[in-house]
């Protein structure tokens, strides 16, 4: 009633027409005429809009193929329908039921899963043109994705969520038949699990043994479950913190009666268990910023809240570089030295899980079918970067007859040979091997700890009056700061893990000595 307040009743029809599930992912009539037919509606014949409109009852009993005979049927029926009411006439009528039910498939089409990308369009379409504009202004709406990038995308995203879930443990079947009577009709009425992928298959366990067990399917459909497709699934203990034994017997991960989901990869069947684990995948054009890509979940029948634009998270490893070119900004390389002590905080991926573990796999994965029919494409040098052959060795440019030679990269004007760069400090010979009086251990380590605050006096003064950062000199062991943390280092005889927040040189000692210009 409230509607007919509002609105006409050819508006509701209009209305109802555009949004209606018509199968073939197909919502509208529009959208169905392209689908069934690769026409537009106002070239669709009697027969053809006949069919569309026998749809809405149920799209699926009258599927144009898998059930031709009802879809037909129902066809006809509503053709004889329209005659009665005075649309078409008895020869139009009859001409329109004698023939066949034929369908073609849309031109130019890719089988796609992008629901999540088709629901964010939705939602900003819907913000900048509003409900009515979105639902009955019959707009075309034209995409940035790329069926390829999203079909590796989705199967990307969905490897990495699974192969993190099984490191975590099976948690059992879906259900267990307490009962094997009468199997097949208890397993066909088993709800599918949410999440559950279309290649996947629910059966029940017949049997099984150390090495198979055999499995059913509600058509009756016998299948063997080896031990190579169980190997993964030790169980689940303290909420999946912890692992159970090494699976070595069929028989310790399903019995009799057990309700699982199994999928068949190549000539064998492996067992599966939708992970409870979530994620998302975005692949952005960086020239032009088009979403190219994009899930936001497992799957959006389980869940349609999209990770990749609804949820809020922390930056990760994506904060890098915001990181690292500060440091380029400040005069640091990619070879200077800087100390890296080790500590562990167990974060969100959960106990033995990193970044590494769980993101880096997709990211490689996808990066690893985007590309893997691309051309090779050489690296653009950044502005203010300048690639310079060195000696490995002591770091100076690279002679001729250098055998230990690499390319480095430093900030124009800093590189070996430059003004900026100084090859000798007192602690460096014309030859480029360590001064004898430096050649020992500063800490004590070699028994001679009468060298320690000269070494410390000496480089820190020359430090200070060169105002360079010496980057690498003696062994990797000898860290070097400001002369308070030197000698607290000297007495402690270990390394402090963190910088002074004050100090404005880094000094660091290794192999042989090269220095490198100072931060302001």
């Amino acid at each position: 009633m409230r509607m007919e307040k509002a609105l006409s009743k050819d508006q509701i029809l209009e209305l109802y027409l555009n949004e209606i599930f018509l199968g073939q992912r197909a919502y509208g009539v529009a959208a169905a005429a392209l689908a069934y037919f690769n026409k537009s509606l106002d070239e669709l014949t009697i027969e053809e809009v006949s069919y569309l409109a026998a749809l809405p009852k149920a799209p699926n009993n009258y599927h144009p193929v898998r059930k031709y005979d009802a879809a037909l049927e129902r066809r006809n029926w509503v053709i004889g329908r329209m005659q009665e009411d005075g649309y078409i006439t008895k020869a139009q009528a009859d001409i329109a039921q004698a023939k066949p039910l034929k369908t073609e498939k849309r031109k130019q089409t890719q089988d796609i899963e992008a629901g999540f990308f088709a629901e964010e369009i939705r939602r900003e379409l819907k913000e900048k043109y509003g409900q009515q504009s979105l639902y009955q202004g019959g707009l075309a709406v034209r995409s940035s994705v790329d069926p390829k990038l999203q079909n590796i995308a989705v199967q990307s995203l969905r490897d990495g969520l699974r192969a993190y879930d099984e490191r975590h443990g099976w948690r059992g079947p879906i259900a267990n038949l307490s009962s094997m009577d009468d199997w097949a009709k208890k397993l066909s009425e088993i709800a599918v699990p949410e999440g559950m992928l279309s290649e996947w298959q629910i059966g029940v366990v017949l049997s099984a043994n150390n090495n198979i067990a055999e499995i059913a399917f509600a058509n009756k459909e016998k299948i063997q479950l080896k031990l190579d497709g169980v190997r993964w699934a030790r169980k689940c203990l303290q909420d999946c913190y912890a692992l159970g034994q090494e699976v070595i017997k069929v028989s310790q991960v399903v019995k009799k009666g057990d309700v699982v989901m199994v999928e068949s990869v190549g000539k064998s069947w492996i067992l599966r268990q939708v992970p409870k684990v979530q994620g998302a995948i975005i692949a952005l054009d960086p020239h032009t910023g088009r979403v190219l890509a994009m899930q936001g979940g497992w799957t959006q029948s389980a869940s349609s809240f999209n990770r990749a634009t609804q949820a809020q998270r922390q930056p990760g490893s994506a904060f890098k570089p915001f990181v690292y070119l500060a440091a380029l900004d400040n005069g640091f390389t990619p070879s200077t030295k800087v100390l890296d002590a080790p500590f562990v905080i167990e974060q969100a991926p959960g106990k033995r899980e990193t970044g590494s573990s769980v993101a880096a796999p997709i990211w490689g994965d996808f990066m690893k079918e985007a590309l893997k029919d691309e051309p090779p494409m050489p690296f653009r040098v950044p502005a203010g970067i300048k690639n310079v052959r060195v000696n490995a060795k002591t770091g100076r440019l690279a002679q001729a007859g250098d055998k230990d030679t690499i390319w480095e990269a430093f900030v124009a004007g800093t590189e070996p040979g430059s003004g900026n760069f100084a090859d000798s400090a007192d602690v460096i010979g014309e030859d480029g091997s360590i001064i004898k009086q430096y050649n020992s251990d500063p800490y004590g380590y070699d028994d001679s700890p009468s060298y320690g605050e000269e070494f410390v006096d000496d480089v820190y003064d020359n430090v200070k009056k060169k105002k360079i950062v010496v980057r690498n000199a003696l062994s990797s062991r000898y860290k070097i700061r400001r002369k308070t943390n030197i000698r607290q280092s000297l007495e402690q005889r270990q390394y402090r893990q963190h910088l002074h927040p004050r100090q404005k040189q880094i000094l660091t000692l290794q192999a042989q000595a090269v220095f490198i210009k100072t931060l302001d």
